[in-house]
């Protein structure tokens, strides 16, 4: 199965055996999601700031207030 990393994300925010993959190997977890090597990565760098910017597709960080 191929997935977005938005998609895995809501999955790991939703799906307690996801979840439970993912904390035991993440490395493992985000393969058999199909994530890109890109986007595990990305995730697997616990970066906020480059999870956001590859989520929202933009180099501008959020800044908490609304516009």
């Amino acid at each position: 199965m191929n997935m977005t990393l938005k998609a895995y994300m809501v999955l790991l925010a939703t799906d307690n055996n996801y979840l439970t993959d993912f904390v035991a190997d993440p490395e493992i977890a985000a393969q058999k999601a199909g994530l890109s090597r890109e986007d595990r990565a990305v995730l697997l760098s616990g970066n906020p700031r480059l999870i956001y910017s590859t989520l929202v597709g933009s180099d501008e960080w959020w800044t908490g207030e609304t516009r």
